[in-house]
């Protein structure tokens, strides 16, 4: 997709798809995230894995946003909903089961009384799916994910700049100490805004005054010993006790290769 707020090459034709992917694997990489609303991406992902890739990394992707499916839907539809985007999902990846299915959103696990859910548990029991996890955004969602035993991967949005969620930490270090929770942060660039100088890009995500926020970063990138800010930003996130992985996106080789 055409996708991040400092993108400025707009989407990677599949030939660098594939490339990436392979060297993101090459140099350690152990999990790629994708989800049914990424336009082709997860099309992008079983080609890569066609190529004699497969089981080389962690497949997580997400559950359709199940926008077309009506509110007031009954649980057949919503089943039906369902398994055409677990199906699907398989189909483009090229799998017979998924690694790890995230709800691409958290109100998923009520919405129609809870039918999308039991249809996922129902899908796992059959061995078509083999984890469960999560997308979130806030720390009630968070709060909200963590008292559901099934789930096993949560992905949240966290930077250093981002102090939301300092009082639902330890609840989380808690519920870590007592079974399998695998958590991945993303947006630890904010989509590339956090190393940008460019002042419109932060006019874009409604910062009129960015100077303040840049001079305490370029100040932290000194005081911590830093390459550059990308550098600060990601290590910060990966130095934290409770994140096992950092969720970032790129649309060249050489983001990669920096990152």
């Amino acid at each position: 997709m055409n996708y991040g707020i400092a993108n400025v090459t707009g989407q990677p034709a599949p030939e660098l798809c594939t490339d990436l992917l392979k060297t993101a694997v090459s140099h350690g990489v152990q999990s790629i995230d994708t989800a049914r609303a990424y336009g082709n991406s997860e099309q992008m992902v079983g080609r890569f894995l066609s190529d004699g890739w497969e089981g080389r990394a962690l497949i997580i992707t997400k559950l359709s946003p199940l926008g077309g499916c009506p509110v007031d839907a009954p649980a057949e539809t919503v089943r039906a909903f369902v398994d055409a985007s677990v199906y699907e999902s398989c189909t483009s990846l090229g799998v017979q089961s998924l690694d790890v299915l995230m709800l691409h959103r958290t109100s998923h696990f009520r919405e129609w009384q809870g039918a999308v859910w039991n249809r996922l548990l129902e899908l796992q029991e059959s061995s078509v799916i083999k984890e469960f996890g999560v997308s979130i955004q806030s720390p009630e969602e968070l709060q909200f994910a963590l008292a559901i035993p099934e789930v096993c991967y949560i992905q949240m949005p966290y930077n250093i700049l981002d102090w939301r969620w300092l009082k639902s930490i330890q609840m989380l270090r808690n519920v870590r100490s007592l079974r399998k929770l695998v958590i991945h942060a993303r947006s630890v660039l904010l989509q590339g805004l956090l190393p940008s100088q460019d002042s419109s890009y932060w006019q874009k995500a409604n910062v009129v005054e960015s100077e303040n926020i840049q001079q305490w970063l370029d100040d932290q990138v000194q005081h911590c010993g830093r390459a550059d800010i990308s550098d600060l930003c990601i290590n910060y996130v990966k130095g934290l006790d409770w994140v096992d992985g950092v969720v970032v996106g790129m649309e060249t080789k050489k983001q990669l290769l920096d990152n």
